[in-house]
C-alpha cells in the first residue's frame, strides 16, 4: 500500500533514531481499529485497521521509539512478513537474521529500466 508507505516515511523522518521495524509497529498500534491485546484481529480488506499519522506520531512522541517493540539493531527479522501475518507488538518472535542464507536457490533476476540507464546502479550479492 502506498499510501502506508508514505505515513511510515513520514513519521520516520521525525523519529530517524527507530528502526524500521519500530515504525512499522507503530503504525499498527495507532492504526484506526488499533492491535492491542484485546483487538488483534485482522481481515483482508483493513489488515490491523487505517493507518493515522498523527496519531503514530504522537504515540512515539509519548512513548519514544520503545512504542514499536525492541531494536533488532538492524535486522530485517519481522519484515519479512506481511498482511495478516506480520509481527505485532508484545509477540516474543525471535527476529531472524539477517541476510537470511539461501542455498542450493536460483535467483532470476529482470530489470527494466528507463532510458536513462547509466545514472543507476545496482549491487547483488
Amino acid at each position: 500500500c502506498p499510501h502506508v508507505a508514505g505515513v511510515a516515511a513520514l513519521v520516520w523522518s521525525y523519529f530517524p533514531a527507530c528502526e524500521n521495524n519500530q515504525i512499522r509497529n507503530v503504525l499498527l498500534r495507532s492504526a484506526d481499529g488499533s492491535v492491542t491485546e484485546a483487538n488483534s484481529v485482522c481481515d483482508n480488506k483493513y489488515g490491523y485497521g487505517i493507518v493515522k499519522a498523527r496519531a503514530a506520531y504522537d504515540l512515539l512522541l509519548a512513548e519514544g521509539c520503545e512504542a514499536g517493540g525492541p531494536a533488532y539493531n538492524g535486522s530485517q527479522g519481522d519484515a519479512s512478513l506481511g498482511g495478516c501475518n506480520q509481527f505485532l507488538p508484545g509477540n516474543s518472535w525471535p527476529p531472524t537474521a539477517s541476510p537470511t542464507p539461501c542455498s542450493g536457490s536460483i535467483l532470476t533476476l529482470t530489470l527494466n529500466t528507463d532510458q536513462y540507464g547509466d545514472e543507476t546502479s545496482w549491487e547483488v550479492k
